[in-house]
């Protein structure tokens, strides 16, 4: 399964359509990926790396920690305002003090998608 999910995320005011594309599927382990792939592909975005290249620099990045690669306070606060849209769900700011992308995956999926 793959989203389009910079390009039509990013494009689309539509509230709730990662939630809905989460909730489409029954495996957790499924869920947690298009949660994973969404969050890699807006922190790619906020840092103006093309997210539509499969290049393995730009995912390597996202193994480090966000604020290392050049993800700032301002960007976090964007990312939340785009988790909030497309979840249509309340983020913890706690979420954004996370260190990397899979902490980050793994608070948003334990206090949101299966709260």
């Amino acid at each position: 399964m793959t989203l389009e999910i910079n390009k039509s995320f990013n494009k689309s005011r539509e509230k709730g359509r990662l939630w809905n594309e989460i909730e489409s599927v029954s495996e957790e382990a499924s869920k947690k990926q298009i949660l994973k792939t969404y969050l890699e592909d807006q922190i790619l975005h906020l840092l103006k790396l093309d997210a539509d290249d499969e290049n393995e620099i730009h995912r390597g990045l996202l193994e480090k920690s966000l604020f290392k690669i050049g993800f700032d306070s301002l960007m976090a606060v964007d990312l939340q305002f785009y988790m909030e849209r497309d979840l249509n769900k309340q983020i913890s700011p706690e979420a954004l003090e996370q260190e990397d992308v899979s902490q980050l995956v793994d608070f948003v999926f334990s206090t949101v998608i299966v709260a």
